[in-house]
């Protein structure tokens, strides 16, 4: 059986790099960077995410780069990680998990319907890289399982963030029921769950009725939303970026 450890480094060598673009250009910086997560150094895994958030997801942007990076964290995610942070502040498979969820989100139903408001177009249908992304969901999504039964709620909680947002796809839909109720057991047990905006938008997306969910969740004054940071630099959802 082959390990994740060798899945890993056999990811990083897979691909040419120099071939794929992120939001800085080339990437052939990604896999030195990418290997960092995994140093147990602080400093190499602040580039590292860093380097995931600001350039393979520049403004909620797939780039070439993207897609390959993706497996890579995918593959991480069964993996033993070395802790650098102090206890209480937010683990790092949290932190890949967030950055699966941003991924999965891009290239999901409410996003796609975002972008038709705006341009006149699917994102699936006129942009390649995303449908790339989304023939990927099913690998992510067997990824993300694991997290799920993670004994650090902050961990498991984002795993079914990230899960929620991966059902999107269509080839997926078996799974929806069972996901559906551990969001309905999670709201119960705590109704200011604060990624339950995204989770519902996501639910909403697929047809679901929330209407229970809904009427369970605490109202939370002031909150930001996922809609918000979303938005933040592209205006109102029924205006054009650019």
């Amino acid at each position: 059986m082959v390990s994740n450890a060798s899945r890993r480094h056999d990811l990083l060598d897979r691909f040419d790099w120099a071939s794929l673009e992120h939001g800085g250009g080339r990437a052939s910086d990604t896999p030195s960077l990418l290997a960092g997560l995994t140093s147990g150094r602080r400093a190499e895994v602040v580039s590292a995410l860093n380097h995931l958030w600001d350039d393979l997801f520049h403004q909620g942007t797939v780039y070439s780069a993207t897609v390959a990076a993706a497996q890579y964290v995918a593959v991480l995610l069964g993996e033993p990680l070395i802790p650098v942070w102090e206890p209480g502040r937010r683990p790092l498979r949290a932190r890949l998990l967030d950055w699966l969820t941003g991924m999965a989100y891009a290239v999901g139903n409410a996003a796609d319907s975002r972008w038709q408001i705006w341009f006149g177009y699917s994102r699936t249908e006129g942009i390649p890289l995303v449908r790339q992304m989304q023939r990927l969901r099913p690998e992510l999504f067997d990824a993300v399982q694991v997290c799920l039964a993670d004994p650090d709620p902050v961990i498991s909680d984002a795993a079914l963030t990230t899960t929620v947002c991966l059902l999107d796809a269509p080839e997926l839909a078996a799974h929806r029921g069972r996901v559906v109720a551990l969001v309905r057991q999670k709201v119960l047990v705590d109704p200011e769950w604060g990624d339950r905006d995204m989770v519902f938008e996501s639910l909403e997306s697929w047809g679901e009725d929330i209407a229970e969910l809904r009427a369970l969740a605490a109202p939370v004054a002031e909150k930001v939303l996922w809609n918000d940071i979303w938005s933040a630099d592209r205006g109102p959802t029924d205006v054009a970026p650019f």
